[in-house]
């Protein structure tokens, strides 16, 4: 979890851009509050910010609806998304306590037999497109669907702080005041705020790297351990 809250951001982002109070109410809108979640939500949500790739897990965002889950129905071939989820990870047959397998969605247009309500059986692959995952085959009964899923997170509020890691508090803070400077059309200020913001999450991934590896040196096995035909 962050250590900055809301308010937290939107203090040092106000200093940021020299105390200017007209941002707080922009027909009723706050941009120093919307800046700070615009960022946020960019950098949990997005592959890439500018030319870097994130490839980040966020385990944080990480969860299942397994408290409600999805019952198929009889003959329809699709259970909604669920609400928060932007990305499916796994889905769980939970009446026969089994997973699904992923497919390709185009190995799923080419089954002939999605519309046969003769070849209905219980769900063995999902793939999903839009808003709806697509069980193959259609159920001929009602099971009950568990969904494991990254969400997107719940927009700052007060004092509330993201569920990621604190390391990346400045980032986003330096992230929401490039938006600033865009929205402004103030472009030479935040060519250089970018620039910041790039070696910012350069050096964050860094960091993540090293772990990486540092991990993997550690539970090599020693040289004298190791198959001669392998290195």
């Amino acid at each position: 979890m962050g250590t900055w809250g809301l308010d937290t951001f939107k203090l040092y982002l106000k200093f940021r851009n020299a105390n200017r109070t007209d941002l707080e109410n922009v027909g009723g809108v706050n941009l120093y509050e919307t800046a700070t979640n615009a960022a946020y939500l960019a950098l949990t949500t997005k592959k890439q910010i500018f030319q870097v790739r994130l490839n980040l897990r966020f385990p944080e965002l990480e969860t299942t609806d397994a408290t409600t889950g999805t019952n198929t129905v009889d003959g329809t071939s699709t259970i909604a998304v669920a609400p928060t989820a932007i990305q499916i990870i796994d889905v769980y047959d939970a009446t026969n306590n089994v997973s699904l397998d992923w497919m390709p969605l185009k190995r799923y247009l080419d089954y002939t037999d999605r519309y046969d309500t003769g070849a209905e059986g219980k769900p063995n692959e999902w793939t999903r497109s839009g808003g709806y995952i697509y069980l193959h085959p259609t159920p001929d009964a009602t099971y009950k669907m568990y969904q494991y899923f990254r969400k997107r997170p719940t927009l700052l509020t007060g004092t509330t702080a993201t569920v990621i890691g604190p390391e990346w508090d400045e980032s986003i803070l330096e992230y929401a005041t490039y938006k600033l400077l865009m929205w402004n059309h103030e472009y030479e200020k935040a060519k250089f705020v970018k620039e910041e913001v790039i070696d910012m999450i350069v050096g964050i991934l860094g960091m993540y790297e090293a772990e990486e590896t540092s991990r993997k040196e550690h539970i090599r096995p020693a040289a004298g351990l190791r198959d001669p035909g392998r290195r």
